[in-house]
């Protein structure tokens, strides 16, 4: 007799394997701890679908008792083939005695030279007796390392006769690959001591598994494996001739390994190694080596007192995560959140895409950033949705204790906002990230470097986009997955600080009084938090679409690949964020230019302005669907916080924004503002016209105009697909009623006087911003100001220009809004800004700009838009 299994006996000893007949203890203990084990029902239809096609051999990591109990009781429970082999275990004690007596009849029955085949011999008979049959097995890859059985191997021998039962039928074998995984903890290498008493982490001995059952199998759930049709993988072996045939069950067995590991890999992510050895690696790179070297030359004292200061950087810098750390912080934020939040809502398939990601390459989560919240509710998230924990980039800021120590053992790394004077921190800093991202740990930054106090998204930074793009080109993987997300609140938990900052005041440094201050906005309802996931943008395939390789990406062209991968990031995180109730409110509240705002009308404009975002495939809060009820909840939430006024005239409410609160409810505007900007910009160029029908040709030069100067409030697409979103842009508005196209001409439409307004009103506040911050120049031309004193001066005169009437709307007065107006004059050339130490930079007027006609035309050419 063969390893194939072929036999010439009549009577084959039958294998101790699954069955039906488990009396009333067994059935309540598997229903009692079998049951909250989660085992995806989406697999289970697979399953059951395969079976009625093939022959299904379930197969696992290590031979597990328990396990083999689970799988017996969810076939029976999802009628599923019962396995009649399974090998590594004895599970004798659980089979009925009408088995057991048939098992001693067999024993009976065979001769002495038959029962000495018993062991390997023995399970191959009974496996491909079983697979001739038609019936299912379970088949585990190896034995549990235990002090019992300290030398286990895996062993590939089965799958031997799996292969030559393929090949005796025609009916196809499907493999199942899966795993019970018992917990969220990543695996760590390094065997310790009860790892060689009772089995590792990955492989549990008996002992081990029954203590991870009876303490999680209210968390434990099941990962199951894209299944294999073995006929087909051994068609495939034999196309591609790598192998010999009598290796293919080395070939098979490694890629149920490399299956197996990868459902882990998905959910726990890479190993975590300890602290010191990470360190110790990072140290030993060869670029901070030459770093040490060209610093300190030939002087050793200097080169050790060097590798010091690099060792406490990475301290300083590194993270190091603990998952029970992680989970205890869960546990305290839930806590925070039954009181202060509503729901998390996370959009549906969001976090499978990033699973599907993280077993392609490392993974880069791209995340808006509107609070401090932000990251604690992405990894809340990776929690609930068991994937990998990112390392977060923070700033050295956020290290201060208590918090420090549990963002740091929570995944945060910290990097500090400037570099400047250190040679070696930037190396040290680039080489850790680095090693992070070859580890293949998922990275989380935030593209806009700070938090919005305005609500839309910020300007990129390139700093980290620049160094993970660099590592890439460097041979770091093969390829790097950005992940574009939002995070939109119904309530932001800041509102007070930031309108204060944008106000003009100081912002605050975090510390553990803050946070403490920060109680009462903790004792207040937030409403709901929306998470999007948007679609994995592959660098490798970025980089193809643009023409560029790894060897031809100098330094030049890596700087402008950068850019317009940052750019493409934030377009896509505007695409996929999330409309909210107080969002709409705010939106129509604000474009609304009489006193007040029937609530009838509310809700027209409302409807109207979701229709608009709806052909853009905009994603809507979930609470919308109780649509005039979300409106009146967001409107009451905005008068208990004073941004909003309710009267009721004994005919209707009517809704008005309170005059010296629009800044605080322009934030929430801000949130979907962008679905908006491309016609808006289109209606206010129109406007500029006092013609009733403008040529396109200076339609277009307006257009570009506006475009240019509010480059840093909006995210645009590229300048190339200019004319195609002009023409795009012109088709809406068209559609809308509001202009129409007659030979070359847009012509203006006075029945939709009405929408003009409104999307005039988009723009508007930002224009007087801008036109705040042209008419400050003039200070400039009397002396010179730090960027911060300048700022300041703008807000004041934006408050004299209010109060005298000049300026009618009280959000144009925003710190953040004059800064970029400043930051587009600066490009320009009016004002020139040259460091001065740690009070930032000093502002001056440009020589060519001091004269006042100039900087008269400039104001002028912004309040030609503003229809004065």
């Amino acid at each position: 007799m063969g390893l194939d299994g072929t036999a010439t006996q009549s009577t084959t000893l039958p294998p101790v394997a699954m069955h039906d007949r488990y009396g009333p203890f067994f059935r309540s203990f598997f229903a009692h701890y079998f049951d909250p084990i989660d085992f995806p029902a989406a697999a289970l239809e697979r399953i059951r679908s395969l079976a009625d096609q093939g022959t299904l051999v379930y197969i696992s990591r290590s031979a597990s008792l328990l396990h083999f109990l689970y799988l017996n009781h969810i076939c029976l429970r999802h009628s599923l083939p019962l396995a009649r082999f399974v090998n590594g275990v004895s599970p004798v004690l659980f089979q009925p005695v009408g088995g057991l007596v048939e098992r001693m009849r067999v024993l009976g029955s065979e001769d002495v030279e038959e029962l000495d085949t018993e062991g390997e011999a023995l399970e191959h008979r009974q496996l491909g007796h079983v697979l001739r049959g038609g019936e299912s097995a379970l088949l585990f890859l190896q034995q549990a390392a235990t002090l019992f059985n300290p030398h286990a191997e895996p062993d590939a021998n089965l799958l031997r006769t799996l292969i030559h039962a393929q090949q005796a039928q025609e009916k196809p074998i499907y493999l199942v690959p899966h795993l019970i995984m018992w917990d969220l903890h990543p695996e760590r290498e390094g065997r310790n001591l009860p790892d060689a008493v009772f089995g590792e982490a990955e492989a549990p001995g008996f002992l081990r598994t029954l203590f991870l059952l009876l303490r999680n199998y209210r968390n434990a759930f099941v990962k199951v494996a894209e299944p294999i049709n073995l006929r087909d993988f051994l068609c495939q072996l034999d196309s591609e001739g790598e192998c010999a045939p009598d290796e293919h069950h080395l070939a098979l067995h490694h890629t149920l390994q490399i299956e197996l590991f990868k459902e882990v890999f998905d959910t726990t992510g890479p190993r975590i190694r300890p602290h010191a050895e990470y360190e110790e690696e990072i140290l030993a790179d060869a670029r901070i080596q030459d770093m040490i070297q060209q610093e300190a030359g030939e002087d050793e004292a200097r080169r050790e007192a060097l590798r010091k200061e690099a060792q406490d950087m990475v301290d300083e810098i590194a993270a190091e995560p603990r998952i029970r750390w992680t989970l205890s912080l869960n546990w305290a934020l839930n806590l925070f959140w039954k009181f202060m939040l509503g729901e998390i809502v996370v959009a549906e398939g969001g976090f499978e895409r990033i699973r599907e990601a993280i077993r392609k390459s490392p993974v880069v989560f791209c995340p808006s950033h509107k609070s401090h919240v932000d990251y604690l509710i992405i990894s809340q998230m990776c929690l609930l949705h068991r994937v990998p924990l990112p390392h977060i980039a923070a700033g050295v800021n956020l290290s201060f204790w208590p918090m420090g120590p549990i963002f740091r053992h929570s995944g945060a790394f910290f990097m500090r906002r400037s570099f400047k004077g250190n040679k070696l921190y930037p190396v040290v800093f680039r080489t850790y990230l680095r090693h992070v991202m070859r580890e293949g740990f998922p990275i989380e930054f935030f593209i806009e470097g700070g938090r919005s106090r305005t609500g839309k998204l910020l300007g990129p930074r390139y700093g980290i986009l620049s160094w993970l793009v660099e590592a890439f080109q460097e041979g770091t993987g093969e390829d790097v997955q950005f992940i574009p997300m939002s995070i939109d609140y119904e309530k932001i938990v800041e509102s007070g600080s930031y309108m204060r900052e944008l106000s003009g005041g100081d912002k605050k440094k975090e510390d553990v009084a803050g946070l403490l201050r920060s109680s009462k906005a903790l004792r207040s309802k937030h409403g709901n938090v929306y998470v999007q996931v948007g679609e994995p943008i592959s660098l490798r395939e970025y980089m193809q679409q643009r023409g560029e390789t790894r060897e031809n990406l100098d330094d030049e062209r890596r700087r402008l690949l950068v850019q317009s991968l940052a750019h493409r990031i934030l377009y896509d995180i505007n695409r996929v964020s999330t409309v909210t109730p107080s969002a709409l409110v705010a939106l129509c509240l604000l474009n609304h230019r009489r006193r007040g705002m029937a609530e009838k009308t509310l809700q027209e404009r409302a409807r109207w302005a979701m229709a608009w975002m709806r052909r853009r495939q905009v994603r809507f809060s979930n609470t919308l669907e109780e649509f005039e009820r979300s409106l009146a909840e967001a409107a009451a939430r905005f008068s208990r916080d004073g941004l909003v006024a309710i009267q009721d005239t004994g005919i209707e409410l009517v809704y008005s924004a309170v005059e010296r609160r629009r800044l605080a409810l322009d934030y929430y505007r801000n949130n979907v503002i962008h679905h908006f900007v491309p016609a808006a910009i289109i209606a206010t160029a129109l406007e500029s016209f006092t013609v009733e029908a403008v040529p396109e040709q200076a339609l277009q030069e307006r257009v570009r105009e506006l475009s240019r100067l509010f480059k840093l409030e909006f995210r645009f697409r590229d300048e190339r697909h200019f004319a195609e979103e002009l023409e795009a842009g012109l088709q809406e508005l068209s559609a809308e009623g509001l202009v129409k196209m007659e030979d070359g001409f847009a012509v203006k439409r006075s029945e939709a006087q009405d929408l003009r307004v409104f999307f005039r009103s988009i723009l508007e506040h930002f224009l007087e911003a801008y036109w705040i911050a042209a008419r400050s120049l003039d200070l400039l031309a009397e002396r010179a100001y730090g960027d911060r004193d300048f700022t300041t001066r703008c807000l004041q005169l934006g408050d004299h220009l209010f109060v005298q009437g000049e300026i009618m709307l009280q959000e144009s007065i925003s710190r953040e809004v004059i800064k970029n107006a400043l930051q587009v004059f600066t490009e320009r050339g009016a004002i020139e800004s040259e460091p001065a130490g740690r009070k930032g930079n000093r502002l001056t007027l440009a020589e060519d700009w001091k004269d006042v006609g100039r900087r008269a035309a400039l104001a002028a050419e912004i309040e030609r838009y503003l229809n004065r």
